[in-house]
């Protein structure tokens, strides 16, 4: 059988009830003029559908409604799964995992957000030339204060002190 065939007999129930588009019942009916196998399957498709149209079914009566309702009530019900009993500690699985979750981003917060803190001074090349001058040592005049305004500290420093504090600062 070939591939065009096949799919041509899927749709010949609904070219034999008139319920394709007349643009598919026109591919089907040309394709039907040309091949055989095809046309003897519509053929015995339309025997089959005139076999199930003149076959007389009989009237039941409402004796065999009413028992045919029951019994397939019935067969659904013994078809349908029993339900689960309730369990009182029964918690979504999001719920459990939520507390976990916090703690996991609190800590990481706390500890992995902290950038490691890198001293503002740290050693530089020649420690043993840094003077250091606080107010009771009487470097001091009265009227002077210690200023921490950083041009007036780099103006005291040698060329090299200067370069190591701004090396060691990244001013």
């Amino acid at each position: 059988m070939k591939w065009r065939c096949a799919l041509i007999q899927r749709w010949l129930p609904a070219y034999l009830g008139g319920d394709l588009p007349s643009f598919w019942r026109g591919r089907l009916g040309s394709h039907l003029q040309g091949c055989a196998a095809c046309r003897e399957e519509l053929a015995g498709l339309q025997e089959v559908v005139s076999m199930v149209q003149t076959a007389a079914t009989p009237d039941q009566g409402p004796d065999f409604w009413q028992t045919f309702h029951r019994e397939l009530h019935l067969k659904l019900a013994q078809s349908a799964p029993a339900p689960e009993p309730l369990r009182f500690f029964k918690l979504p699985y999001f719920l459990v995992g939520a507390p976990a979750l916090a703690v996991l981003v609190l800590w990481a917060f706390t500890h992995l957000g902290q950038a490691p803190q890198k001293p503002l001074l740290t050693a530089m090349v020649a420690p043993e030339q840094v003077v250091y001058a606080g107010l009771e040592d009487g470097a001091w005049q009265a009227d002077e204060y210690p200023s921490w305004d950083v041009d007036a500290v780099m103006a005291d420093l040698t060329h090299q002190e200067r370069q190591a504090v701004l090396q060691n600062v990244r001013y």
